[in-house]
């Protein structure tokens, strides 16, 4: 990425408008379609330090591992495709790049590819061992201690054991066995949990009997259908959801005695290392209570609760323990009790042993050191759109940062801690693969990528802040078309999302832009964003602002956001648009409707209407139930401001969306009839929430149409 493109627009500024010509212009379908083999990075992939020795392995797009060795900075490579091809039986497909793989010992590793299982040994060029997996399938977890699979197929369980398959319990539609439930909230995004010997399996069982089945149109077929999905909306019946424990060598279920009230929520589920217990966090539907509670997988019976949390607002477990290795009493928590999402080290009979971190976002755990005494992750901190990486010492709690400057820093720490592969980005450098000893402080530059968007017509982006009412700092992005003047007055159009755990403005590539931005751009428009309160990412003070009040704490932001746009001199005020999907859907609805004439034309793509008709896991955290706060739901209600609707807006839906279900635009659309207002729609038939493939080029197209023909 040149530095000069995003930052010095003085310097562009001064720039001919020749040499913008003279570089390739960004279509459309490029910027949709073209993906990683059009503008990708030259970058690494599967970064993983040997578990016993400094020798780092990684692999690019193409056919070659490598190995790098930090203390003598020798590199070697393997062309390691061919090799497998000719150790593959029965190979109908070839492999032509290196398959995703994990080491799992010394100079071992494992991968998939064509169905099939491996763990391959380097050094012996054979496969130590392989697991065929079963075709069809929906859901499936290996262990690969033992080779055990569980699968679920034509929502039946089955384990695949020994190379023999049992079913082990038949479901229905009605009654999902394996699967993810809580429609993905709470972190959950699988059903099978095997135990780390492979003896025993936990999954979840959901009953859905009670819950009301929404209709989901399907045009493909003549007549139509309609495929009915279990949707439980605010302040209505949930699904109860329990879990059982299967064990391989007696072939019996035991259920779990969770108890208490069935529509709680049961997630971040974790086996203790010797598989003994196993953990659950579980959530009452108010969802402002969560009890950490230990289980007997044996009897099922529960053992201890080891903590509890409550809040005002809400609780949001979001990840399960992480146990230190070889050590089956001591686990990290990762809590937002303080504000932060932040580490704590517990021991299993429940005490708090010492609280890890401050004041950090933390995304993610890394790993250890090899002593076990050390551990690293991922985090944001406050007020800041960059991403470090730290260590954090088990002992005393010392935090220290490894990285630093602007951007997106992503680590992976050695063993023994002495060296660190950092890999660093940001709107001004391009991607850096940097080698470092920690212990002597010396560097090493490996790679600098360069960047393939540096050929094309793309404007300028830049990162600015502006301060809500309460002082928080909101950040801005602001995209400008490469044949900017800065004496003419564009036309605007602010992209918004601003819902929970979304951010999108970050010190990345493009700033997270999407491409499409810089098309709109190119054809006269200024692209903005700003990441109002409620979003991601900037702790809980920052993220429960909106709590109760959806669109009202984010409406103020964007209005901080939208007179700073309409006060700088190359915006037309008087042509301001505004778009978003989904949330952003919502958002801008209510933008255009609840800030009357501020804005001349809208697009609302997939949005919520009346959170009353949205899904209960997300919209109660958030909301609570209609019964328990009408006045909230009242006020977020867009019905009630289209009166106030004066100006072209479009909305859009596809007729399959199962997240935001189509109902909710065409519901909004009949009361705009009803009272009398204009206002433009279009489907996308088949299509879920989201539009992809070469429909979303269809899709862009009309929303830069329509803000070119409105604005």
């Amino acid at each position: 990425m040149k530095l000069q493109r995003f930052y010095f627009s003085g310097l562009l500024l001064i720039l001919p408008f020749l040499i913008f010509a003279q570089k390739n212009p960004l279509t459309l379908s490029d910027a949709i379609l073209g993906g990683s083999s059009k503008f990708g990075l030259t970058s690494w992939s599967g970064m993983q330090w040997d578990k016993n020795k400094n020798i780092l392995y990684y692999h690019k797009r193409g056919a070659w591992l490598y190995k790098l060795n930090a203390a003598t900075n020798k590199l070697d490579s393997v062309e390691l495709v061919s090799k497998l091809n000719k150790l593959i039986p029965n190979l109908n497909k070839p492999l032509t790049a290196m398959p995703s793989m994990k080491q799992v010992d010394n100079d071992r590793f494992s991968f998939e590819t064509g169905n099939v299982h491996y763990v391959y040994d380097l050094v012996q060029n054979k496969f130590i061992t392989s697991w065929n997996i079963p075709t069809d399938h929906l859901s499936l977890e290996l262990n690969e201690a033992t080779g055990n699979m569980a699968y679920t197929f034509k929502n039946g369980l089955y384990i695949r054991s020994m190379g023999q398959d049992r079913l082990i319990i038949q479901g229905s539609d009605s009654i999902v066995y394996g699967e993810s439930v809580h429609r993905q909230e709470f972190g959950i995004n699988k059903g099978l949990f095997w135990s780390n010997d492979g003896q025993s399996l936990a999954f979840y069982r959901m009953d859905q009997t009670m819950v009301t089945q929404y209709p989901i149109l399907v045009l493909s077929d003549t007549p139509a259908m309609d495929r009915k999905i279990f949707y439980p909306m605010a302040g209505d019946r949930s699904h109860h959801v329990t879990l059982g424990i299967y064990n391989v060598q007696t072939q019996k279920i035991t259920w779990l005695q969770t108890g208490g009230d069935p529509e709680h929520y049961l997630t971040n589920i974790c086996w203790s290392p010797d598989g003994k217990l196993i953990y659950i966090a579980e959530v009452n539907r108010d969802q402002n209570h969560t009890w950490f509670n230990a289980y007997d997988p044996t009897s099922g019976a529960k053992v201890l609760t080891l903590y509890e949390e409550q809040s005002t607002q809400y609780t949001e477990p979001l990840e399960p323990f992480t146990f230190i290795p070889q050590n089956s009493d001591l686990f990290i928590a990762q809590s937002k009790r303080d504000g932060w999402n932040s580490l704590y080290l517990y021991n299993t009979s429940g005490q708090l042993q010492r609280q890890l971190t401050r004041e950090l976002e933390v995304t993610s755990i890394s790993n250890f050191d090899k002593d076990n005494k050390v551990v690293y992750f991922q985090a944001i901190p406050p007020a800041s759109i960059d991403l470090q990486f730290y260590r954090t010492d088990l002992a005393t709690g010392k935090t220290i940062q490894l990285t630093s400057g602007g951007g997106a820093h992503t680590g992976f720490a050695s063993a023994d801690g002495k060296y660190l592969l950092e890999q660093a980005i940001s709107i001004n450098q391009p991607l850096t693969y940097t080698l470092k000893n920690l212990k002597s402080g010396k560097s090493r530059v490996l790679l600098i990528s360069p960047e393939p968007l540096d050929l094309y017509n793309l404007g300028r982006t830049v990162i600015d802040t502006l301060s809500a009412s309460d002082g928080s700092r909101l950040f801005t992005r602001t995209i400008f078309p490469a044949d900017f003047n800065p004496t003419k007055k564009y036309p605007a159009v602010i992209y918004v999302y601003g819902g929970p755990h979304a951010q999108m403005i970050k010190n990345t590539r493009l700033a997270q832009a999407q491409l499409w931005m810089y098309v709109m751009a190119n054809e006269g428009f200024i692209v903005y964003t700003l990441d109002n309160r409620g979003s991601g990412n900037r702790g809980m003070n920052f993220e429960d602002a909106t709590f109760r009040q959806l669109g009202t704490i984010e409406m103020q932001d964007q209005m901080v956001g939208y007179n700073s746009l309409a006060s700088k001199p190359y915006v037309d005020p008087v042509r301001i648009g505004v778009h978003g999907w989904s949330f952003g859907g919502f958002m801008t609805i209510s933008l255009m409707t609840r800030q009357q004439g501020k804005f001349k034309a809208a697009v609302a793509g997939g949005p919520v209407t009346d959170w009353r008709y949205y899904e209960i896991m997300y919209t109660e955290r958030y909301m609570d139930t209609p019964q328990q706060n009408p006045e909230g739901f009242a006020t977020a209600n867009t019905f009630n401001y289209i009166d106030n609707l004066d100006g072209p807006m479009l909305l859009i839906h596809g007729t399959s969306d199962d997240v935001v279900v189509w109902q909710q635009s065409l519901n909004y659309i009949k009361a705009c009839v009803d009272k009398g207002k204009q206002v433009d729609y279009f489907v996308y038939p088949g299509h879920p929430h989201n539009v992809g493939g070469k429909d979303r080029i269809h899709l862009i197209r009309k929303i830069i149409d329509y803000f070119e023909l409105h604005l």
